[in-house]
């Protein structure tokens, strides 16, 4: 019924609105959910980076310190290797288990360790970063992949690579 202005009146002066906030919800439910799922998958997959960073860093560090001593009783500095290379991958892979079991796949992570004996007079440039070592360094790189708990049919895994290096510089 109309009333004097032209406007529509049905009982109560309420429009027959009634199953419309059910057509809403679910119509935007699912989508709410889904963007829920994206945010937290892309949280765990910061949070796996960070870790897997976390992780080079305390590896690289850990094999620097294995200098040839008696190099450096000499004044050189020289970083031996191949235990450095065994310290690397040991802290790394050490580190890596205990803090990301749930975040990555560790059967398909590789940890690579190179070890540059480079001096002022005879630099090096890192294969990975591109960077000019002028100093010993021993620079890892771990690759790993990241599953996804919510969304994996969509994105399935993702690929996180991360580099860190420790140099060992001649005191003055």
């Amino acid at each position: 019924m109309l009333n004097e202005r032209g406007v529509d009146q049905v009982k109560g002066g309420l429009s027959n609105d009634k199953g419309s906030i059910s057509t809403l919800l679910v119509i935007f439910l699912p989508v709410l959910l889904l963007i829920m799922a994206l945010v937290i998958d892309v949280g765990l997959l910061a949070t796996a980076r960070n870790n897997l960073q976390a992780a080079a860093d305390m590896g690289a560090l850990a094999a620097a310190q294995n200098l040839d001593l008696k190099e450096l009783q000499v004044g050189e500095i020289v970083i031996l290797e191949k235990e450095a290379v065994k310290d690397g991958k040991l802290w790394t892979t050490e580190n890596m288990l205990r803090n990301l079991p749930h975040l990555i796949e560790c059967d398909e992570t590789i940890v690579k360790v190179k070890v540059y004996n480079g001096s002022a007079d005879r630099f090096m440039y890192d294969q990975y970063s591109g960077r000019r070592l002028e100093d010993p360094t021993v620079c890892i790189v771990i690759e790993a992949s990241h599953k996804f708990y919510f969304i994996h049919g969509v994105f399935g895994k993702q690929k996180i690579i991360v580099h860190a290096d420790a140099s060992v510089l001649k005191r003055d």
